[in-house]
């Protein structure tokens, strides 16, 4: 019987690494790999290592450009705490 298939979204990370593997034990793959940004990356050949060593049933790599821009961006600092005017009263009590 042929077994079913799982998409995994793979980064190329340790940790997609060995979610590949878990799933690979027990489906066949389809891996999914977003580009962020530009092509030749050290994420994107990791992916392709990672295909390589689980050979896959399918992959694709879906170009997203346009995230490239909200990872760019920073996100502003948190607020600082409200500082007290006064020191905080402590109660004597014995």
């Amino acid at each position: 019987m042929a077994k079913d298939l799982a998409v995994v979204l793979n980064s190329g990370s340790i940790n997609s690494a060995v979610a590949s593997a878990l799933a690979a034990q027990r489906y066949r793959l389809i891996l999914l790999h977003a580009e962020v940004g530009e092509g030749g990356t050290r994420a994107r050949a990791a992916y392709d290592q990672q295909v390589q060593h689980f050979k896959p049933f399918r992959e694709h790599s879906l170009p997203m450009p346009f995230l490239a821009t909200v990872q760019d961006q920073k996100a502003p600092p948190p607020p600082s705490p409200a500082t007290p005017d006064r020191k905080p009263q402590t109660s004597a009590r014995r």
